[in-house]
């Protein structure tokens, strides 16, 4: 890759879908949408949309990024289907839902707890500190289990971002006292061309054929599954 990739960032793991351009950690252009389980109606427009915008084209982009999951099974089988239909043999870079929330939360001298919404009143959180790296070990279940496994790895103050973060603010502001919820108004997209930016290299891409879902719902049961993702 150049030393300033043209990255493209997509993420519809939540019913906020978000797709982001960036170039030498600078943003250039992003979007975000409410999609519900609208994904696949909702993310090509934009995509489309930002492109002309920033006047360029998909050819442009030196490096697709997206996230992962866990989250929502058809968003996720939508931005994944998009990479792999956009990226041809361009390199790819694939993050977890609350890495990327952590990364967006990191500088302000506190620890993260990075929550993503699996429904059901499900959680996927982890901890992490300053600089966004993890801390604790990868939580899923219900939310007061999640919040009580994770507890010790806190200090007062702390944060609290990502989709569950926000959804369940009241839970987290009453089981743990001094962490403050942020929002993230703008999606994950942006924060995760800035992850990419930085944490892309030979160990961490990889061609978009091979980029897979991390699903932690089976996805014919809806129960939880007792896999953990790899750490990035």
């Amino acid at each position: 890759m150049p030393t300033a990739p043209l990255i493209l960032a997509l993420d519809t793991s939540s019913s906020t879908g978000s797709v982001a351009l960036s170039r030498a950690g600078s943003l250039l252009r992003s979007s975000a949408f409410e999609a519900d389980h609208g994904h696949s109606q909702r993310l090509l427009p934009a995509i489309e949309e930002l492109f002309r915008d920033a006047g360029l084209r998909v050819g442009d982009v030196d490096l697709f990024a997206v996230v992962i999951g866990p989250g929502s099974f058809t968003g996720l089988r939508v931005s994944l289907a998009s990479v792999r239909g956009l990226a041809g043999d361009k390199p790819c870079f694939g993050a977890l839902a609350t890495d990327v929330a952590a990364w967006a939360a990191r500088g302000r001298g506190l620890r993260v707890l990075a929550m993503t919404d699996l429904f059901h009143g499900e959680v996927f959180a982890s901890v992490h500190d300053d600089a966004s790296v993890l801390i604790s070990n990868r939580e899923s279940g219900d939310v007061a289990a999640v919040l009580s496994a994770l507890r010790g790895f806190l200090t007062s103050p702390a944060v609290a971002i990502g989709s569950a973060a926000t959804k369940h603010e009241k839970e987290i502001e009453a089981a743990l006292p001094g962490v403050r919820v942020l929002g993230l108004e703008g999606g994950l997209a942006p924060h995760l061309a800035g992850l990419a930016a930085v944490k892309a290299s030979a160990e961490t891409i990889q061609p978009a054929g091979d980029l897979l879902p991390f699903y932690l719902r089976d996805p014919l049961t809806r129960g939880l599954l007792n896999s953990q993702p790899r750490a990035t």
